[in-house]
């Protein structure tokens, strides 16, 4: 297992670091157990995307919340919205207990309020509905549904990604690559999935965990590589954190085994903070999610004038 994520360039021969085709079981690795209605526990601990940071990946505890909420309900429930709060660092020698409350059942939609603990400490938030309405089904007297999505950035639909740069992180399992400069303004659109195909090989992914293995690659993102696209400039951070994360899936239509397209936006910079929005694409171009996150990004002032 390698402690940093590696270049991928396939201008260049594969790098000697590169470690060895390995089997990758998504499951595995997120997986609970069902200790009562309300509770329940992670079969193995989480991973922390790199060595040198604090606390387990954020992606996989949103992950974990989300496949936790979904055992809660129905089968024909899926989940809609995520909102959640990284409470305190989380640690990688053990498991994350997790507590259910039970807000509302109805017909269409149900909410859970999950808590993740360690140490009998709640160290994550989320609430988390579910629905039954994520997939478009046709009407019975032919009239088509409304439908509006903003238009995905040239790059996520019209690209050959043999020939795309990036990087991957065996810890986590996930491979992003960078398109050419984009065309459109204050954006930076890249391509992650789920699975790196130059070393790794993926055991099958049951349909149950669809939605959580989309919402593991949500929260792999590089915000200092963001602004350099959209500013023009580098900005180093001296402390980078997530604070929450939300997601709103918008359809079922969406296998994060394979590549989706994310048009990054910075909106705002302030106080330490810097908030991003993120429309994801499936490669259809249907925008199948949108992703809201706030992050501690502790930048040192610049000079006076």
């Amino acid at each position: 297992m390698e402690d940093q994520p590696f270049i991928i360039d396939p201008s260049k021969n594969q790098p000697p670091h590169w470690p060895p085709k390995a089997e990758v079981d998504f499951v595995s690795e997120i997986d609970v157990d069902k200790i009562s209605d309300t509770e329940y526990r992670g079969k193995v601990p989480l991973k922390k995307p790199l060595a040198i940071r604090h606390g387990v990946y954020g992606g996989a505890l949103c992950s974990q919340a989300i496949l936790v909420a979904m055992r809660s309900v129905p089968s024909d429930f899926k989940p809609h919205a995520l909102h959640s709060f990284f409470t305190k660092g989380v640690k990688e020698d053990s498991v994350i207990e997790w507590r259910v409350q039970k807000i509302s059942n109805g017909k269409s939609f149900a909410n859970r309020m999950v808590l993740g603990c360690q140490e009998d400490q709640v160290v994550f938030t989320a609430n988390i509905s579910l629905t039954t309405r994520n997939v478009t089904r046709p009407r019975s007297d032919g009239l088509v549904p409304f439908s509006h999505q903003i238009d995905p950035p040239p790059e996520l639909l019209h690209y050959d990604i043999s020939k795309l740069k990036g990087i991957a992180n065996p810890n986590l399992h996930t491979t992003l690559r960078e398109t050419p400069k984009p065309k459109v303004e204050g954006v930076y659109p890249y391509l992650i999935k789920y699975g790196i195909p130059e070393c790794e090989t993926l055991l099958s992914i049951p349909e149950e965990y669809k939605y959580s293995l989309l919402t593991w690659v949500t929260d792999w993102s590089f915000l200092s590589r963001a602004f350099a696209v959209v500013l023009g400039k580098r900005v180093d951070a001296d402390f980078d954190v997530s604070l929450d994360h939300t997601i709103y899936f918008h359809d079922d239509d969406f296998d994060a085994t394979k590549w989706v397209g994310i048009s990054l936006r910075p909106t705002r910079s302030e106080h330490g903070r810097t908030l991003m929005i993120c429309d994801l694409y499936n490669d259809k171009g249907k925008q199948v999610a949108t992703i809201i996150q706030e992050r501690l990004y502790l930048v040192k002032p610049t000079a006076k004038l």
